[in-house]
């Protein structure tokens, strides 16, 4: 459970109407269903599409998984081990690079057959979509590669800087060992 003051104002009214009506017994049917195999709606405000990784990870996540709440699936520390605990990927060999590749697939196909299928889309711009979700769910599930398009300034400055340091660190043992070579070599 969230602490109450780490809730919006909004998520503050909502949560205390809904337990309001919960008290009451008086379920309201826009925010209460009892019909555990009826689906519930996604509101997508724009178009989601594999053009903008995270955005469309986060939908696929959304649309398609398992899970309780987002917090779930949102405090993991990769998005291969996010789309595992939403149960869109099994969470057994993760690090087979063949299991993998099967997981991807598969996750293709269902992604194709769920969510493209109702998008209103063209035959042509459903082919472009099918190749950049293929290369993306690749990168993401095979190389854990981050969609670094979509990362926030502050956050892709400081993965930038920590990459610098290893390139740093990694060219000054390099130069060690090279100066060593030549020391050696010296009568």
């Amino acid at each position: 459970s969230i602490p109450r003051y780490k809730l919006s104002v909004h998520s503050s009214h909502l949560r205390d109407y809904l337990l309001k009506v919960m008290k009451d017994g008086k379920e309201c049917p826009e925010f209460v269903t009892t019909e555990e195999d009826k689906l519930l709606p996604i509101p997508v405000f724009s178009r989601v599409s594999p053009e903008q990784p995270s955005a469309f990870l986060l939908h696929i996540m959304i649309m398609l998984g398992e899970f309780e709440t987002e917090l779930e699936f949102r405090q993991q520390k990769s998005i291969k081990l996010c789309l595992s605990k939403c149960n869109l990927i099994p969470s057994d060999h993760l690090d087979d690079r063949s299991y993998v590749q099967k997981y991807s697939n598969d996750l293709l196909k269902r992604i194709i057959e769920e969510v493209f299928s109702v998008q209103p889309i063209t035959l042509r711009r459903l082919e472009i979509y099918i190749v950049r979700c293929k290369r993306l769910l690749d990168s993401v599930l095979l190389d854990d590669a981050i969609p670094i398009i979509d990362l926030p300034p502050t956050i892709l400055t400081e993965l930038l800087n920590e990459r610098r340091k290893d390139l740093d660190d990694e060219w000054d043992i390099r130069r060690a060992n090279l100066l060593d070579v030549i020391y050696k070599g010296l009568p």
